[in-house]
């Protein structure tokens, strides 16, 4: 599938949308790589075309879409598949290098108006015949003329009664 370029405009947009249902759930979109019969199953790749000299790189969104009555919107999972004989592959996520600064990565859960807000959860596998796995929180090294960034555990504040405890 391809769309034309533009010269003097913005280059051609491609949409991949399901059917709606007015009383049952809309249709899916599924896009899976080729299964290998003896050998690996094929690469999938979903990234934004490089910048311009003077523009960023493309916006890469993944998100559900809203809810508008008392329904939870829909979940993102990010999971590898179950190996039988070896090692499950890992899931890494990591900013690139910049010249000047690198780049963040943020985690964060969702506000809420009136109920608890979302929070956040980070838990090792557990082992059913061996270890738990390791937990490790560390800065990197720093460079000649620098020095190691700081590790910060806090609580939010509140001016009224109660803060809570870190434990």
């Amino acid at each position: 599938v391809h769309v034309g370029s533009g010269v003097s405009a913005d280059g051609g947009r491609i949409t991949i949308s399901a059917g709606e249902s007015t009383t049952l759930t809309g249709g899916s979109v599924k896009l899976i790589s080729g299964a290998g019969v003896v050998s690996s199953s094929g690469f999938f790749s979903i990234r934004t075309a490089d910048g311009g000299s003077t523009g960023e790189s493309g916006l890469l969104h993944v998100s559900t879409g809203a809810v508008t009555s008392e329904a939870r919107s829909g979940n993102i999972m990010l999971r590898t598949g179950a190996s039988t004989g070896g090692g499950a592959g890992p899931i890494r996520v990591a900013a690139s290098a910049g010249s000047a600064a690198g780049s963040r990565v943020m985690l964060s859960a969702g506000p809420a108006d009136h109920l608890r807000a979302g929070a956040v959860s980070l838990a090792t596998g557990w082992g059913r015949a061996t270890s738990s796995g390791a937990f490790s929180i560390r800065t990197a090294e720093a460079g000649a003329k620098g020095v190691s960034g700081s590790v910060t555990l806090s609580t939010g504040s509140r001016s009224e009664e109660h803060t809570s405890e870190l434990q």
